[in-house]
């Protein structure tokens, strides 16, 4: 859709990933028309299922747009061996950034006007 794109990788299980979400959640609305979220769940279909993810996003009032990786088709080619991991891609594609490990509201915002500078 022609904007910025970040790209997290998480699982309920994973605590840092939880602790980072509530900034996740909000930073998703704030810049909802700039920014493009994508959560991708590390989905096993065991540990992690997605009615099990569902339910924890409802509980816990998230809106954020969450996507399944059920086969690892997007965490292979990313890395994501280590969670969360958090990417930050350009319009045009391109990797501007990345941060592993948890973040803060104010770290997650500052990589945000970081890659929205990028794009002026």
């Amino acid at each position: 859709d022609g904007k910025p794109i970040v790209l997290n990788f998480w699982a309920t299980w994973c605590g840092p990933c939880t602790s980072e979400l509530p900034a996740f959640n909000k930073a998703a609305a704030d810049y909802a028309d700039e920014i493009t979220f994508m959560m991708i769940n590390l989905t096993d279909g065991q540990v992690e299922t997605v009615p099990g993810v569902r339910e924890f996003l409802t509980e816990n009032g998230y809106s954020l747009p969450v996507y399944f990786d059920k086969k690892g088709s997007a965490s292979g080619p990313y890395g994501a061996s280590s969670i969360p991991l958090t990417y930050f891609i350009t319009s045009d594609g391109m990797v501007a950034g990345g941060h592993m490990g948890a973040m803060s509201e104010e770290t997650l915002y500052n990589y945000l006007e970081q890659l929205l500078e990028l794009e002026k």
